[in-house]
């Protein structure tokens, strides 16, 4: 049941309401699953065989089909962007020539305008049969010229794009400092802006952004390529589609939000959250995460309590229980709760999902690490420390970087001027004091980690 159930979670309200229209005659079993789901989300394969009366053999059948209609349903629903390129034909069977004609030129207009070779490369197929529906020879030359240059534009994209692809990957998975990851990071840089491909370029100075905060940490270099990769961006606006931009967009704000640096990132929280969409994806709930840390660290818990209410009460799928517990957990530790602590962290790591997220497990063993501090058992706290110190280096892609980030957060929150939960001075500078014990533990860990 969980597959099922994790896959009508991520359904908007207006595709769970399009789905329940589809199966509205539920007469088999499968529809009847899907019914059932999507009426109660939390339900049990267990609960539903118990229900339906039927046998654990025609369950699991009845899983699969339903899954499968679901797919199904999915399909139909989905927009393909060649749909427009196939007008074409459909319009020239009708034998609506000039409609067909219009038609071709405007998508011509657009994919040039964008760069989009592949559609390209399509809607040619499409030019030339109007050019045989014409008989206009002259036309079909002039097409045959621009299939010949598309088709070279599309195998240099091809090999730019997966050599970009090839480097970054390289870099995440096995962060080092090394000449031959520079060297064919500027090579392909280079090539990328000869080549003059919006898309490309952002490739290149992304794949160059990964290096210097994953490889050779160097932040400054670091930052002056989000500012080209975000100035490139606003002004190719045009020849990029919306998704690329937002993406590059929030990135740039979790730069920001993680490094500290001088600028402001809550304009940008403010041009983004009406278009980062809605629903369970996780692109959403990475949102809602980066910018939940920004407001803590930051000293503005009430707009930190509103992000997290929207991740525990939004973000419902099965496979993101372990990031509501998380950030409950987080929660519990604003309000002083250790019991609620405790009782959240616990479901955190009994859930076998955390593990896609192993910088979430480094901040919650960071938390029991704060916790331990706070309530003055520090033997214990100094031995997590240690224990986080193998973690890092068996788990984390970058436990430097992680670590660098953690110091920052910890730091801009100790030089937050007024602790909002604090009463009397003498709370307010034990309260500090704590978070100094805790900036200089980690510190000492990063250190450690630095040296070797």
């Amino acid at each position: 049941m969980k597959a099922l159930k994790d896959l009508l979670a991520v359904f908007s309200s207006k595709e769970q309401l399009k789905l329940r229209q589809f199966c509205a005659e539920a007469t088999t079993i499968p529809l009847q699953m899907i019914i059932s789901v999507l009426r109660e989300p939390t339900i049990t394969g267990e609960a539903y065989i118990s229900y339906s009366k039927i046998t654990p053999a025609t369950y699991n059948k009845s899983l699969s089909l339903a899954i499968s209609t679901v797919y199904e349903f999915l399909s139909g629903q989905l927009q393909n962007p060649y749909d427009e390129i196939f007008l074409i034909k459909e319009l020239l069977i009708r034998g609506l020539t000039k409609q067909a004609q219009r038609q071709y030129a405007k998508l011509e207009k657009e994919f040039e305008l964008k760069f989009q070779y592949t559609q390209l490369n399509a809607l040619y197929h499409e030019g030339s049969r109007i050019c045989y529906h014409t008989g206009d020879k002259k036309q079909l030359a002039v097409l045959r010229k621009k299939i010949t240059k598309n088709s070279l534009n599309l195998t240099t994209y091809n090999e730019l794009d997966k050599a970009i692809m090839a480097t970054v990957l390289n870099i995440v998975r096995k962060p080092s400092k090394s000449s031959i990851h520079t060297k064919e990071i500027l090579r392909l840089k280079i090539e990328a802006k000869k080549f003059a491909h919006p898309i490309l370029i952002h490739n290149a100075l992304t794949a160059e952004l990964a290096y210097y905060t994953s490889a050779e940490f160097d932040l400054d270099k670091a930052y002056n390529i989000i500012k080209e990769l975000n100035t490139h961006i606003i002004k190719q606006r045009q020849h990029i589609d919306d998704y690329s931009y937002r993406m590059a967009r929030y990135n740039y704000s979790k730069f920001i939000c993680d490094y500290a640096v001088s600028e402001n990132p809550e304009s940008l929280f403010e041009e983004l959250m009406p278009r980062i969409g809605s629903g369970g994806t996780i692109e959403v709930a990475s949102f809602y995460v980066n910018y939940f840390f920004y407001f803590l660290t930051t000293g503005k818990t009430a707009e930190a309590r509103v992000i997290a209410t929207k991740i525990i009460n939004e973000q419902t799928q099965d496979r993101l229980s372990y990031l509501r517990d998380y950030i409950a957990a987080w929660l519990a530790w604003l309000d002083k709760d250790h019991l609620r602590f405790r009782e959240h962290i616990t479901k955190f790591y009994n859930d076998p999902d955390r593990h896609d997220s192993p910088v979430n497990d480094f901040y919650m063993r960071v938390l029991e690490t704060i916790v331990a501090i706070e309530e003055e058992s520090y033997l214990f706290a100094y031995s997590k420390i240690e224990a986080l110190k193998k973690f890092s280096y068996r788990s984390l892609p970058a436990p430097q970087r992680d670590f660098l980030l953690l110091v920052n957060a910890l730091n801009r929150r100790i030089q937050v001027a007024e602790m909002p939960t604090l009463k009397t001075k003498h709370d307010k500078k034990k309260s500090v004091e704590r978070q100094k014990i805790v900036y200089r533990a980690v510190r000492y860990l990063y250190d450690g980690l630095d040296s070797q």
